[in-house]
């Protein structure tokens, strides 16, 4: 009996999860523009949002161009590998 009971519970268990995870679909009204065009649905290819990946000199370490120091020999990831690599 008590497994029937255990039995039950974990069906109604799984039954509740499937059926709280459904998502009704947009409609088209709703959605944006279509993956891989800009703003506005023009048409024209969305702006590379892709970063300049530069390598620390001291420790190989790679970082977004933006946040790297540079230095007499390269781009570094700190000031303290900069001072390191240029004694």
């Amino acid at each position: 009996m008590k497994l029937a009971l255990i039995l039950i519970a974990v069906l109604v268990g799984i039954w509740l999860f499937k059926t709280g995870r459904r998502v009704d679909p947009p409609d088209d009204k709703s959605r944006g523009p279509a993956p891989g065009h800009g703003p506005g649905g023009t048409g024209k290819p969305a702006p590379n949002l892709a970063l300049e990946m530069v390598r620390c000199q001291h420790c190989d370490l790679h970082l977004p161009k933006a946040e790297s120091i540079e230095g007499q020999r390269g781009v570094y990831c700190s000031e303290a590998h900069r001072k390191q690599a240029e004694r």
